[in-house]
């Protein structure tokens, strides 16, 4: 019985966890463009539109520089993922490489997290100093 119970779980984990796998593609971004994003993690359509919404407001507040800065990052991330897909198709990975790369890319996001961070910081800092009336 005990088995069984296992068994059963395991196949509606297992399914329920390739039908959100299937909707990583098709998730768009409010723009209209398929969301093409290795990085991000898997969201519902709401979640989705959220992230892009609150993005949305941090990106106002972002100057033109550090737009072309972050999307410099962005690139950057890709060919250091690409270097790793190289990496994988080699008859003997070097894992030491691979790990190297990782590490990079780790840094990288955490780097433009923290100026988003700022970002966010510096407009909630700029939203009490200005008070609404209604």
């Amino acid at each position: 019985m005990k088995k069984l119970l296992f068994i059963g779980t395991f196949i509606i984990s297992a399914l329920s966890f390739s039908a959100d796998t299937t909707t990583k593609d098709t998730q768009t971004m409010m723009s209209g463009r398929p969301m093409q994003c290795e990085t991000c993690p898997m969201m519902s359509s709401d979640q989705m539109m959220g992230q892009n919404k609150m993005m949305g407001k941090h990106m106002m507040n972002v100057t033109p520089e550090m737009q072309k800065e972050m999307q410099k990052e962005m690139i950057l991330i890709k060919e250091k993922n690409l270097e790793i897909q190289k990496e994988m198709l080699e008859n003997k990975v070097d894992w030491n490489k691979i790990e190297k790369l990782n590490k990079e890319i780790a840094d990288i996001k955490a780097g433009m997290q923290t100026k988003m961070m700022k970002v966010h910081y510096d407009m909630m800092k700029t939203q009490q100093a200005t008070p609404t009336t209604k």
